[in-house]
């Protein structure tokens, strides 16, 4: 997915706090946010990502999640 000319790419760095699926839970700047990983990793996230982890995520903001294009771990 390219973002549209409205929506730029962000990154987040966050503490992974849970994986449910393929979303991740990022603690972010005192906060939450639900990552959505499908386009990256498919079901194999719960292998990929650990609770207390630290990971940066590119994407763009979409409706109450965060769809993620890139990450390094």
């Amino acid at each position: 997915m390219v973002p549209s000319p409205d929506q730029r790419w962000v990154e987040l760095v966050g503490e992974v706090e849970r994986v449910v699926g393929h979303t991740l839970v990022l603690k972010v700047n005192g906060g939450r946010v639900n990552v959505d990983m499908s386009g990256l990793v498919g079901g194999n996230a719960e292998r990929l990502f650990a609770p207390g982890s630290t990971v940066k995520v590119y994407g763009v903001p979409v409706e109450l999640k965060f769809r993620a294009m890139g990450f390094l771990h």
